[in-house]
């Protein structure tokens, strides 16, 4: 929810006469104080009724990891299935608490995992390679492990 509202929020802030939005992000134009304060601070969103704990509905999810880059200079990936939901003591990927990064925008766009989901099967189908392509998830709790 917090960065949904960021998200309106730089969205809606004023861009002046000549739309200075790409500017600040390609750099050229400094970013106001007012707007890198307004990224910066943490607020406290209200509670909203009915809100619902953001969760993954699926069986499974694989854990996509960039791992090394190949003779080429591509990057390989591997992938781990994760459960969602926790089951007794050990932890789902929806009770993880997951650190922002910048890198997550384009991470999580598209080309990014065409290039993850093409270099795991590569791995899969191509036997002189280094990797399977997969990890089996570790006996600790996936938090431990990655962070």
């Amino acid at each position: 929810r917090r960065l949904s509202d960021l998200m309106v929020k730089v969205d809606n802030y004023p861009k002046g006469i000549f739309g200075s939005s790409p500017l600040m992000a390609a750099g050229i134009k400094p970013i106001p104080e007012e707007l890198s304060d307004m990224v910066f601070e943490d607020p406290e969103l209200e509670y909203m009724d009915g809100a619902e704990k953001l969760a993954i509905p699926a069986p499974f999810v694989m854990w996509m990891r960039h791992v090394d880059d190949d003779d080429k200079g591509r990057p390989m990936f591997n992938t781990m299935f994760c459960r969602p939901q926790a089951e007794g003591d050990m932890k789902g990927t929806n009770d993880l608490n997951f650190h922002i990064d910048e890198r997550m925008v384009s991470d999580h766009m598209n080309p990014q995992y065409e290039r993850a989901l093409n270099s795991i099967r590569q791995q899969m189908l191509n036997r002189k390679l280094k990797s399977d392509g997969y990890v089996f998830p570790p006996k600790v709790n996936p938090e431990e492990e990655y962070n």
